[in-house]
Order: structure tokens, then sequence, then C-alpha cells
């Protein structure tokens, strides 16, 4: 019998550890990078044969709702569902596997390792599934504490969403709240996995267990642990000493991942960075984990790996899918072997051959690393205007030229009388705490009742406001938000009115959630610039698909922003602006990136970030629009 955490229990736990580290830290690596560019690929390409069925290979904003709830979208999410429980399953059977033989003292091979870690996903419960998608896949990552599967590494909610709750009275509040709830959650918790996997119960009792098992850990026990977690924020959290986001450096496709390492000093630098990191952050996982067994299975007697759970398929059934599948790769072997021993050897040519082949290699590679240039320089966008006053009010507004913005966005909807006034809400709950609808009120009404936040006063301004305000100070970007169908083509037609009677055309580009809007815009006035505003995409955005958008610039949430679709948008000659981006360091990455702009609370940050900048050669932002 040996004490929890004791000396002799912890030399255990460590030499477990510490044997099994180089095996165990590779399989990882290959894990990682098959689930990076083969698993994530793999599903993201399921969902584009969804979209496909129904006649699309992108949907956006809320058409993605739709085709999800659709017959080939709940058949692309229940399997997409099971695949990556089936693998995040499998990589953490055979870690907690491995570690637990080398905590008992068997014998360690990684070909046993595999194929017991094969068995238990088979023969998981299939009523556990749902339960463990939303540990592993959903409430894991979105902890990013040690266990995160290499198929869902990170999740995070939206920025436009958390923002938009921030800015109401009680949304910190419920943040802070939900956060707590969840972290509560995850350590209740965390001894599920080892549990279901070593001991073969049930996703239920394991839930359970887990809960006891905090009481068998001791005082020693949760001390412990809690040093690791903070020692993992302290590095990693959101706020942590090391960097953590190295997407920059990704690709979708894996070759022009490589493309990209190859020719990139800067892609190098970031990615050998990523590398050391991503070290770290796996040894300290497999550390955890190694203490994790131990403080779960103490005394070897205790407990067996229990490798085929009776709650699955039978080891009868098993063992014939394995016979099966090692005879066909015999013939398969059979098959080939013969045919590449045929092949001349090239004895006499083989040297100018591979240099050859290495040249024409890198020429090509060379090629497809190029990226189009840039539309135009980036611009320095207000969002609201700024967080100098109320959003959207003409004081916002102000604080916007006063920073030396491009441009500040706006948000125009009708009032009951049919006159356009800036306001993003559709009604006054947040900003004024009345449950009164903008389109409900007079423009009298609406601009009787004031505004406040974050201890600043103001009102709802007119677009006629914001026009005269602005003319020769600054540009506006319009966003457009018509509350119903109905409403549509008189919030246009009142807003084209205002441009012309104002001579605005060159002085503002419109946008707008709902793409028939932005179209109605263009019918009406093919010189005005118009975009699409995306908060979310669904399947694999294409040149076609931008082209087929028919707009002069498209602005994208930060969840959405990727090498990939960047690329795609240069391509087709389309800028890309972000919102909202309110920190230095994203605000560096998206530019690092390629954006063409930057939508922010704090455009005054924008254009000290872009201070530091060079864009010689490059177009600015009015010649695109307006020359």
């Amino acid at each position: 019998m040996c004490k929890i955490l004791s000396l002799t229990h912890s030399k255990k736990i460590f030499h477990s550890f510490l044997s099994l580290l180089p095996q165990l830290f590779l399989f990882e690596l290959a894990f990682k990078a098959l689930s990076l560019f083969l698993f994530i690929p793999g599903g993201k390409k399921l969902i584009v044969m969804m979209l496909e069925i129904s006649g699309d290979t992108s949907l956006y904003n809320y058409h993605m709702v739709q085709i999800l709830f659709s017959l080939p979208g709940i058949a692309a999410i229940v399997l997409i569902l099971c695949l990556s429980v089936f693998l995040a399953y499998f990589e953490f059977s055979l870690i907690f596997t491995a570690l637990y033989q080398s905590y008992t003292g068997s014998s360690f091979s990684l070909k046993d390792t595999l194929k017991t870690s094969g068995y238990s996903v088979f023969s998981l419960n299939f009523r556990d599934i749902p339960g463990l998608f939303v540990y592993g896949i959903l409430l894991l990552p979105f902890q990013d504490l040690y266990l995160a599967p290499s198929v869902m590494p990170r999740l995070e909610i939206p920025n436009f969403i958390t923002g938009e709750l921030s800015k109401r009275w009680y949304g910190d509040f419920v943040l802070d709240l939900a956060y707590a709830l969840l972290f509560v959650l995850f350590l209740l918790l965390l001894f599920l996995l080892p549990i279901m996997i070593l001991k073969g119960k049930s996703f239920r009792k394991s839930c359970k267990e887990s809960i006891f098992t905090w009481k068998k850990a001791g005082i020693k026990g949760v001390l412990i642990l809690g040093i690791f977690i903070v020692l993992w924020h302290l590095l990693f959290g959101r706020s942590g000493i090391l960097p953590g986001d190295f997407s920059s450096v990704l690709e979708e496709n894996p070759l022009k991942t490589l493309c990209l390492l190859f020719f990139s000093g800067k892609a190098q630098e970031t990615a050998f960075t990523g590398v050391l990191v991503w070290s770290l952050r796996c040894i300290l996982f497999l550390g955890f984990s190694a203490l994790l067994v131990g403080i779960l299975l103490p005394v070897p007697e205790e407990a067996a790996p229990v490798l085929v759970p009776s709650a699955g398929l039978s080891t009868q059934t098993l063992s014939r899918i394995e016979t099966f599948l090692s005879s066909r790769i015999r013939k398969i072997q059979a098959y080939f072997c013969p045919l590449f021993r045929e092949i001349p050897l090239l004895k006499n040519f083989w040297i100018p051959t591979v240099l050859l082949v290495l040249a024409a290699g890198l020429s090509a590679m060379y090629q497809y690393a190029q990226e189009p240039p840039a539309v135009h320089k980036p611009l320095s966008i207000g969002h609201r205007g700024s967080d100098l006053g109320v959003e959207n009010t003409l004081k916002a507004v102000k604080g916007a030229i006063d920073s030396g913005a491009d441009f500040a966005e706006v948000d125009i909807q009708l009032t009951k009388d049919q006159v356009p006034v800036a306001a993003h809400d559709d009604n006054l709950s947040r900003m004024a705490g009345r449950f009164k609808n903008i389109n409900s009120l007079t423009l009298e009404e609406l601009q009787s009742i004031s505004l406040s936040q974050y201890g600043m006063e103001g009102q709802v301004p007119t677009l006629e406001e914001l026009l005269r305000l602005t003319k020769g100070k600054i540009r506006l970007l319009i966003e457009l938000k018509a509350v119903s169908g109905k409403e549509r083509e008189v919030l246009v037609d009142q807003i084209l009115a205002l441009i012309e009677k104002y001579d605005f055309e060159k002085d503002c580009i419109l946008m707008s959630l709902d793409f028939d809007l932005i179209q109605l815009v263009r019918q009406k006035n093919p010189v005005l610039k118009i975009g699409c505003c995306m908060f979310g995409n669904l399947g694999e955005t294409t040149v076609e698909d931008l082209l087929s958008l028919d707009c002069d610039f498209v602005v994208i949430e930060e969840n959405m922003v990727s090498n990939s679709f960047i690329s795609a948008c240069r391509q087709t000659w389309l800028p890309v602006y972000v919102w909202t981006v309110d920190l230095e360091e994203n605000m560096r990455k998206y530019l690092d990136m390629g954006v063409n702009g930057l939508i922010s609370d704090k455009p005054y940050l924008v254009k000290e970030v872009l201070k530091d900048y060079s864009f010689q050669g490059i177009p600015a932002g009015e010649d695109y629009y307006f020359s």
C-alpha cells in the first residue's frame, strides 16, 4: 500500500511520466500534425460536401443556421460529432493507458497501446457520445487547461458576442459568472476521462466518481493540482507570459504552410517560437496526466485498465475486424512490392535527377507562396464612431475625427416617422434602460431620451446630422440595419436621398449583414461602394464564392480571420476589414496577415500601431474607392 502523494508515490508518478516522455511526446507531435492537416480539414470537407448537396459551397451569417437544420446538415453534424469524439477519446486513451502501464511497471509497447486505444474507442457506448462531445470537444477546449484535444485545441466565445454583452450593465457580471461556473465544472470533472478509460465506467458514473475523487486526493493532492493550474494560467492563459496564437503561419493546405515557412523569415521565427511553446505545453500536459493517473489509482492493485469495456463491441467482433483488415493489408503489400522491385535504379542519373527535381520543387514552392499585392493601405475605422463618446453619437464620431481615423462606422436604421438615425440596437434597453423599439418612436420622441454609456451622456443623432458633421473631415462606413423586410426599400431610399443631397457619394461606403439589402443599394445607385458584413461562415470560401457576392469589400468578425480567407480576398482584389479589434496584439497579428483595415472602438490606437508599418508603393484607400 502507498499513501497518496507520499514520497514513494510521488517518485512512482514522476518515473511513469519521465520513462514515457519521449514516446508520448512524439505521439502527440504526430497526432497534432494529423489533426491540423488531415482531421480538421477533413471535417471542413464534410461540411462542404453537405453544402454541395444543397447546391452551395459556402454560406454566411443567418443562412448558416438554416442549412444546419436541414437533413444534410443534421447528418453532417452527427457524423462530425461522432468522429471528433472518437479521435479525442483515442488520443486521451493512449496517453492515460500508456501512463498507467508505466505506473504499474508493465512493459510499454506503442503498437499494443495503439491497438488497446482503438479497442476502447470502438467499445464506447453510444449513449456516452453526446456527453463526451460536450465535455471533450466544448468544455475542455474552452478552458484550455492541459486536457484540450488536438482535434479542437481551443474554443472561444466570439468577441462580437462578449463585446456586446460587456456593454450592458449586467454583461461583465454574467460573463464572469459563466466563466467561473464553467471552471468549477471543469475542476469537478477533472478525473472523468481517466476514470472512463482506465476503469471502463459510463460517462454518467465517471462524472460522479470524478467528484468523489477530489476528496480522495486530499489536501496535498488539491494543492499540487492547484499549483499546476496556476502555472498553466501564468504561462499560457489569455494574459499569460508566453504567446499562444500562431495561426498567422498556418494554412489549411499543408503545402502552402510549408512554402510560407520556407520563404518567409518572419514566419520561420513565429513557427520556431510556436514549436517551443507547444513543446512546453505538451510536457506539462503529460506530467499533469501522470499526476491524474497517480491520484486516481494510488495503489497499483486497486484497478487494472479496462481494455475492452463490456458496454460496446464484443471482443470477438473486434478480433474479426482486426483479422479482416490485416489480411487486406497483406494482399495490398503482396501486389505492390514486386512492382517496386522492377523500377530501374537509374544508377548513372540519380544525382542530376534529384537536383533537377529539387530545383523544380523550389521554383514551384516559391511561385505557390506568392500572394497578390495588397489592394490598398490599411485603414483605421472607428467602430460606432469611437469609445470617446456614447456609441453612434456625434461626440463618438468627433472622437474618430480627432483620432485621425480614415472612416467612422455608424449603424443606421429608421424611426417610426421613417427618419434614418444612428443606433445599433433595435431598442433602447441597453443604452437608456427603456424597453422601447426605435421604429416605434418618432424622431422627436427618440431624441428626447438621454443615452448613457461608461459615464458619458448623449442622444441619438440623425444620419443628416452626421453627414453635416463629417463632410470634409472624415468618411463614413454606413451599416444599414433594417428591422423587417418591409423597411428595406424605405431605408435604402432615405439614405440614398441624403447621400445625394449632401453630395456624399465619394465620402462614404455602405455595408450590411443583410446581403439583399446591399444589393438593393447597388440596383438603385451603382456608383456607391458596397460591402458584405459577416459574423460567420460555413464551408470553403473560394474565389468564385467571393465574386458571386458582387460587392466591393468584405467586413469579417475576428473568429473568421485566416490566411486562406485573406488570400482568397486578395485574389479577387477585394479589401477585407476586421471588427471589432481593440487589443494591440491582435491589431498587429491581423496586419501581418494582410488585412486592409481594422474596425476598432479605439481608432487612435490603430493609428499608433500603423505608424510601425511601411506601406510604400501601396495605393491609399481613397484611391481604391474614389479615384
